[in-house]
């Protein structure tokens, strides 16, 4: 399987720092692969962009690591439980509040299968047969209220694989996204436009809207 991928992020229009992180980190072992991951951090002044970073560097280093030795369910569950105690440690080392964290939405592409691994409020999207399916299940009470981040004592994670289809396109996005564009127009752009062209025309249209947060996504596209 092959995948291109197109990684836009954005400030928005009323915050003064980006907090989100995003990869799309290609592998190389086994018949190759694809890791994607976006993180959008909570926490103000320094707090949500490092959990969101250190999310994101600890879950590239240990997919690097394992070489596709582990179960890919297996994996997800161990690289978000090994980032969340590193923004454990990075709050205890640095004495920050221990509102500190971020939300995790990552694929892991491997042979002819993907999984996904989830907490927050953050999305993955599946484009297939014409149709946009959300993947993901907000874990929150409202919009700044979550129910599960990485950067808590305890978290659950969702867990889940399918199979992959040429032609699938992967939407990964923070809620500056999907809470601002709606689902018809998402699935209209990522269902009718190139990749980068689909990306941008969403990142304008949550601009455009308001921009009231920071936005940023990631877009995969499989080929034979």
């Amino acid at each position: 399987m092959n995948y291109r991928t197109i990684i836009r992020s954005d400030i928005g229009l009323i915050r003064k720092k980006n907090e989100d992180s995003a990869t799309a980190l290609p592998l190389n072992f086994g018949h190759g692969g694809l890791f994607a991951m976006v993180a959008d951090g909570a926490g103000g002044h320094v707090g949500g962009e490092t959990a969101s970073r250190i999310a994101i560097e600890t879950c590239k280093e240990m997919i690097l690591n394992d070489q596709g030795r582990q179960n890919p369910e297996t994996l997800m569950q161990t690289i978000l439980s090994h980032a969340n105690q590193a923004i454990l440690d990075q709050q205890k080392g640095e004495l920050l509040s221990n509102h500190m964290g971020t939300t995790a939405t990552a694929l892991y592409f491997i042979d002819d299968r993907v999984c996904l691994g989830h907490v927050g409020d953050s999305r993955a999207y599946l484009w297939r047969d014409h149709e946009l399916f959300q993947w993901t299940t907000d874990h929150r009470f409202s919009r700044h209220i979550l129910t599960r981040a990485l950067g808590l004592k305890a978290v659950e994670f969702d867990i889940s694989s399918h199979q992959v289809l040429t032609q699938d396109r992967y939407l990964l996005c923070s809620d500056g996204l999907h809470e601002l564009v709606s689902h018809a127009m998402m699935s209209y752009l990522v269902g009718s436009l190139p990749l980068v062209e689909a990306a941008e025309a969403m990142l304008g249209c949550a601009l455009e809207a308001g921009g009231e947060d920071n936005i940023t996504l990631v877009l995969v596209e499989t080929s034979g």
